[in-house]
Parts: C-alpha cells; structure tokens; sequence
C-alpha cells in the first residue's frame, strides 16, 4: 500500500504512528549529536566523553538481550534485559541527571565566572539539550517499565517487541 500525499486524502492513522515513531527515534539522536557538536565547538570534550560513555554502556546489555532473543537462549534473553533495565536507572536516570547535568550547569557557572568567560548563549543551549535528553530518558524508562510488567505476565519470556514488524508479514 503506497501513502496517499498528494491532498488526495488524509494520511491513515498508520502513518501518523510511522511520523511519531520517526520523530520519537530522531529528536532524541538529534539531541546528542547537537550536544556532542557543541561540546567540540566549546571544548567540553570531557563531559561529551562521560555523556557517551553512559549512554553507551546500557546499550551493551540491550543488543546483548536482543541476541539472546534471536537465538530463542530465553533466559539468557531476561538476564541481559534485566541487567540493562539497572544499568539504564543508575546511568541515565540517576548519575546522568545528578552528575553529568549538575556539573554542566553549576559546576560550569563557578569555573566560567573565576576565568572571566561566560558565554550564556551557548550555556543555555547546552543546558537546554542535555534537559531535553534527561525528557527522553523518562519516557523510555516508562516503556522498560512497561516492556518489565509484560515480561513478569508472561513468566519471565521476553515478549515481542511491539515496535517492530514480523519478517513473515507481507
């Protein structure tokens, strides 16, 4: 089935859903990139390097259990899911929000202010973004809340993931 875009008609509802999924997996990428670009422009490259480094750990265990999936090693699969849902509430939602953002925004101040820089725009900006992320942080902890809850209904099997689509369909 080909979307209608012409004026045509409106888009379905499944197309609005594909809109939303894009933008839910965009913004956020957008973010740590615009983050990252900045932190060269303004030579924060230790903090850039902590961002990544904990972004990237809890994404380990997740491809892990996506591996484990794959190959039906179900127990396996729990175990590294699990070990990715604590890594993901101790990384980004308690060291990245006490840690990382309370450093760049009073930690930061302090420094700037004795050096006699301080350019606020970019601060801001920077503040702003990294608060955005810490947003997007939230609402994916809700859904590996979710994602836990069906696990435990279905007697620790790690269910299907609704996002994707089955390769049999066609």
């Amino acid at each position: 089935m080909v979307p209608n875009w012409d004026g045509g008609g409106a888009p379905g509802f499944s197309h609005l859903a594909m809109a939303t999924l894009f933008a839910l997996g965009f913004c956020p990428a957008r973010f740590l990139l615009d983050s990252l670009f900045y932190k060269l422009y303004s030579r924060f490259f230790r903090i850039g390097t902590v961002i990544l480094a904990l972004h990237d750990t809890s994404d380990v265990f997740l491809e892990a259990a996506k591996v484990f999936k794959y190959a039906e090693k179900e127990m396996l699969a729990s175990i590294s899911f699990g070990c990715f849902a604590v890594s993901w509430l101790i990384l980004r939602l308690v060291f990245f929000p006490f840690w990382i953002i309370k450093t760049s925004s009073y930690d930061t101040i302090e420094y700037l202010m004795k050096k006699g820089q301080f350019p606020k725009i970019l601060y801001y900006i920077f503040n702003t973004m990294l608060l955005m992320l810490l947003v997007f942080h939230m609402y994916w902890w809700k859904l590996i809340c979710a994602m836990i809850i069906r696990q435990l209904k279905n007697r620790g099997k790690v269910g299907e993931d609704i996002r994707s689509d089955s390769e049999g369909e066609d």
